[in-house]
C-alpha cells in the first residue's frame, strides 16, 4: 500500500433548524501524491466509512464520491450525500462511540484506492446527536446579551406608533427642485408647450439648399423609365478612363505582353521569376525537394534523382514533406549522379528531423548520404552511435579525410538544418579544409588534411540511406538536399 498523503484539514458539523435536522456531515481534505506533491484541479474518486469503536472497528456506514480538487488539492465534500454502499447515514447511534472517519482515495477518480487515512471524531456531531432536543417539553428562555446592551431594547410599543405616525404625516421638499426654473413651470405653460409641438412644422436648410430639393415626382417617373429600358455596354478603354479603377474585379484571358505598359499574367509573372532564381542559382548543381515520388524524380535543379528499396514520404520537416527510409543495410533511400559533387569544393545542405537517436546493432547509423559499413567512395554524411558521431568524409576514390562532432544530440521532433563544406584550397582563404554547419553555425573543422581523392565519377552517392536492420518503423527523415559547387557558408534558415 501507498504512503498517505491525505491530510485532514477540519471536519465541519453542521445543523440548520428546519423542520428536522440534515444527516449530513461536511468534510474538507488535502489531497497528495506519493511524490508529496498537491492533486489539483483533478477529479479524485473516494470511498468514506464511519467506523465504531476503533480504526479497525466495524463499518456501520459506507459511501463513494467524485470530489474535484482545488488549486490548493482541498476536497470539500458532504457525508451523508454520496452514492451508498452499506448502511444507514440516520441510523448511526452517535452517542454509542467513540466513531473514526476513514477515507480511501483513487487519484484517478476510479475505485482502485491507493491512499487511505482514518481520523477519529474527537467530539460527537451536535445536531445529530442532539436530535432529542426535538423533544423537549419544558419552557426555553433565551436571552441576547448584545441586543440587551442596545439602545433598540428601549424601543416600546409608543415609540413605534409616534414613528408610523410621524410617516404619514411628514411632507418632504426638495431643494434643488425649487431653486430650479422648472419649479416655476404652470399647467398654462404646458399647455403651450403642447400646441407648440402640434402645430410647428420643421424645415431643413441644408435639404433645401441642395439640388434633391428640386427633384419632383415627374423626374422620379422618368428616371424609373430610363433604368427599365437602358442597357449600357462599355469597353475596357471606358471602364479605366474613369478613374483608371477596376473596382477590385480581375481581367481574365490576356496575352503576354509585347509593349512596355502592357499587362501580364500570374503565370507569365511566375515565369519570370523562376528564370530570375535560374540565374540567381547558377552555382547550384543540385536541388531535389524529396517530398514524393514526382518530386524525386523530377529536380528542381539538376539530373533527377531515382528511389531504391523502402521508403515512404509521410513526414514533413521543414517546408513539406521528405523521404524516410524504411529498410536497413543501405538498402533503402535516392541515388543521384556521383558527379553531382565537385573535388576540389563545394556544399551539401539538407533539413532533417529525427524521431529517435540511433542505438548500436538495432538501428544505429543514419546516413544522409552514404553511410558507414558502405564502400561510398565519394562521400560520407551520417549520425552515428558511437560517440552521438556527427560525421563528414570525402575520399573521391583517394584517402579518406573526416571533419566530426561528437556527443550531438539534436532535439527530437524537430526540423534540424546539417551542410557539409569543403574547399581544398581552404573554406573562406582560412586553413580549414572541410566544417560542418548545424542550424546555420559551424559545430566541426578539418584544418589538417586536404589530400582526399580527386576522382568522383565511380562509386555511389545515395542520400537518406541507413545502416543496420531496424528501420521499420521511422527514425529520421531527410528533406530538401541541395548541392552548391563552392564552398557556401552562409544560410537562409527561412526560405526553402
Amino acid at each position: 500500500m501507498k504512503k498517505v498523503f491525505t491530510f485532514l484539514i477540519a471536519v465541519l458539523l453542521t445543523a440548520i433548524v428546519f423542520a428536522q435536522s440534515p444527516e449530513k456531515m461536511s468534510y474538507q481534505a488535502v489531497i497528495r501524491n506519493s511524490n508529496n506533491q498537491l492533486a489539483t484541479n483533478q477529479t479524485v474518486g473516494m470511498q468514506i466509512s464511519i467506523l465504531q469503536g476503533s480504526p479497525d472497528g466495524t463499518a456501520v456506514y459506507v459511501e463513494i464520491q467524485e470530489p474535484v480538487s482545488n488549486a490548493n488539492g482541498l476536497v470539500s465534500l458532504e457525508i451523508g450525500s454520496g452514492t451508498v454502499v452499506s448502511g444507514n447515514f440516520s441510523s448511526i447511534d452517535w452517542a454509542n462511540g467513540p466513531y473514526f472517519i476513514k477515507t480511501e482515495t483513487d487519484l484517478k477518480g476510479g475505485t482502485n484506492y491507493t491512499i487511505t487515512g482514518t481520523s477519529q471524531l474527537l467530539s460527537v456531531p451536535y445536531a445529530l446527536h442532539a436530535k432529542t432536543a426535538e423533544t423537549i417539553t419544558s419552557p426555553v428562555t433565551e436571552t441576547d446579551p448584545v441586543f440587551d446592551a442596545s439602545v433598540a431594547s428601549g424601543i416600546t410599543a409608543t415609540d413605534v406608533s409616534n414613528w408610523n405616525s410621524k410617516l404619514d404625516s411628514y411632507t418632504e421638499t426638495d431643494p434643488v427642485f425649487d431653486e430650479s426654473v422648472a419649479s416655476g413651470i404652470t399647467a398654462t405653460d404646458t399647455t403651450n408647450w403642447n400646441n407648440k409641438l402640434d402645430s410647428y412644422t420643421e424645415t431643413d436648410p441644408v435639404f433645401d439648399a441642395s439640388v434633391a430639393s428640386g427633384i419632383t415626382a415627374t423626374d422620379i417617373t422618368n428616371w424609373n423609365n430610363k433604368l427599365g429600358s437602358y442597357t449600357e455596354t462599355q469597353n475596357l478603354s471606358e471602364v479605366l478612363t474613369l478613374g483608371n479603377d477596376a473596382n477590385g474585379i480581375q481581367i481574365k484571358n490576356i496575352i503576354d505582353p509585347t509593349d512596355n505598359q502592357d499587362a501580364a499574367t500570374k503565370a507569365y509573372v511566375d515565369f519570370l521569376i523562376s528564370q530570375i532564381e535560374t540565374l540567381g542559382n547558377s552555382n547550384l548543381i543540385l536541388w531535389n525537394k524529396l517530398g514524393s515520388i514526382d518530386e524525386v524524380e523530377h529536380s528542381v535543379v539538376g539530373p533527377n534523382g531515382t528511389i531504391v528499396g523502402s521508403v515512404n514520404f509521410n513526414n514533413t520537416v521543414k517546408f513539406s514533406k521528405g523521404i524516410t527510409p524504411n529498410t536497413g543495410d543501405a538498402g533503402s533511400g535516392v541515388n543521384f549522379p556521383t558527379t553531382v559533387v565537385d573535388p576540389e569544393r563545394g556544399c551539401v545542405e539538407m533539413w532533417v528531423k529525427f524521431y529517435y537517436a540511433p542505438v548500436a546493432y538495432s538501428y544505429g547509423v543514419y546516413g544522409f548520404i552514404n553511410v558507414h559499413h558502405w564502400t561510398h567512395n565519394v562521400m560520407l554524411f551520417s549520425w552515428h552511435n558511437d560517440r552521438s558521431l556527427l560525421q563528414f568524409s570525402l575520399q573521391f576514390n583517394g584517402t579518406d579525410r573526416h571533419a566530426e562532432l561528437t556527443g550531438f544530440n539534436p532535439a527530437l521532433d524537430t526540423p534540424i538544418h546539417i551542410a557539409c563544406v569543403w574547399d581544398r584550397t581552404g573554406i573562406d582563404e582560412t586553413s580549414e579544409y572541410m566544417r560542418i554547419y548545424v542550424n546555420g553555425g559551424k559545430v566541426a573543422v578539418n584544418d589538417t588534411n586536404n589530400d582526399w581523392g580527386t576522382n568522383n565519377t565511380s562509386g555511389s552517392f545515395r542520400v537518406a540511406a541507413p545502416w543496420d536492420e531496424d528501420f521499420s518503423t521511422d527514425r529520421y527523415t531527410v528533406d530538401d538536399i541541395k548541392i552548391w559547387n563552392y564552398a557556401k557558408t552562409t544560410f537562409d534558415l527561412n526560405k526553402e
